[in-house]
């Protein structure tokens, strides 16, 4: 049976303003969890990436970068997302807290193996990947890659590490890099990986970056839901920044920002890119 500290019920309560599309709310809840409790990293985690939806970079930069620090030497442990988490949800506010999985389930081959199937991350991995997704997001692009190595240390299925390659590609690219993010792709086998519907949007990028697709396949693959818009849209738009048309990045660009999901890290970003081309940056 799974005990759930004040810490749990903050976490679980946030966590349901985010699935409910309220990001300011969750970061409301997790404030004044944290008031209480400021040196627990899954508070700060959790904080750092509702920060990331609603705009403030800086601040989630500091909450994770606490995070990182705070989880030094310490055993990492799983986290499931939205669809295993809304069962646990519902079982506390119906009362079956003994049917609440537990809070603490430590990362080994043994627990790997047995949520092999699950949409998941670890906390030690969710701290690097959005810490680096902000650095990102603030144009510090060096210090994105750096965490995301840090989160590739960490990571226990293909679903991060082919997120966290898609990302380090356009890392390097954006600071100039462009032989590091040639090796980084020359090494990757995309045969090798075995991913969720989710990060098949992250496959098909790599394939982009390889030389084996097009951008025109990638908006091509747009499934039509918004979240697909978001993902390779900015995918493709970003590959044609770098590569010297920044009229078509910002044509593909602006249609993520029509049609595209709000709170996905690509609509972020492509909101972050249009203010840099007007910019003139």
């Amino acid at each position: 049976m799974a005990v759930l500290t004040e810490v749990d019920r903050y976490i679980y309560g946030a966590r349901l303003k985010g699935f409910l599309n309220k990001p300011a709310e969750s970061v409301a809840i997790l404030t004044e969890a944290i008031e209480s409790h400021p040196d627990d990293a899954r508070l700060l985690r959790y904080r750092g990436h509702r920060r990331i939806t609603i705009r403030d970079f800086h601040g989630a930069v500091a909450d994770l970068e606490r995070a990182g620090e705070l989880i030094a030497g310490q055993p990492d442990e799983h986290e499931f997302y939205q669809a295993d988490t809304e069962p646990d949800i519902m079982n506390i506010i119906m009362g079956r807290e003994s049917q609440v999985r537990d809070q603490h389930i430590p990362v080994d081959d043994e627990t790997i193996a047995a949520t092999s199937g699950m949409y998941k991350s670890t906390l030690h991995g969710s701290i690097w990947y959005h810490l680096a997704v902000a650095k990102y997001l603030l144009g510090d692009f060096r210090g994105a890659d750096e965490a995301f190595q840090r989160a590739n240390e960490v990571a226990v299925d293909d679903d991060l590490r082919v997120a966290i390659l898609d990302w380090r590609y356009m890392s390097l690219r954006r600071s100039n890099q462009l032989a590091e993010a040639e090796a980084l792709m020359a090494a990757v086998r995309i045969a090798d990986y075995s991913v969720s519907a989710k990060e098949d949007f992250y496959l098909r990028r790599l394939k982009l970056y390889k030389g084996e697709a097009t951008p025109e396949d990638l908006i091509g693959s747009n499934s039509g839901s918004h979240l697909s818009v978001a993902t390779q849209g900015y995918g493709a738009g970003n590959w044609f920044l770098y590569n010297g048309q920044p009229d078509r990045a910002r044509e593909l660009f602006q249609q993520v920002i029509e049609h595209g999901f709000r709170d996905a890290f690509g609509y972020i970003a492509a909101e972050v890119e249009l203010e840099r081309l007007a910019g003139g940056n």
